[in-house]
């Protein structure tokens, strides 16, 4: 199994999902700052998305110059 970047981050959210489930739990609420991780790797996947977005229409553009 390769891990890439989006996979890393989704890794990433389930152990602080998993963190929040405890936490909630053991003190009733959950830390802020967990839940700001959260929406960082979220953000991150978005940057990684439009990356991926980005490179396929480059490589498409090199396929077909003309945009077609």
């Amino acid at each position: 199994f390769r891990m890439e970047a989006y996979d890393v981050c989704v890794f990433n959210m389930l152990q602080k999902i998993a963190r929040l489930g405890n936490q909630l739990r053991v003190e009733g609420r959950p830390h802020r700052d967990s839940l700001v991780d959260i929406a960082g790797y979220a953000g991150n996947m978005e940057m990684i998305e439009k990356e991926l977005a980005e490179e396929q229409r480059a490589l498409a553009k090199e396929v077909d110059p003309r945009g077609a």
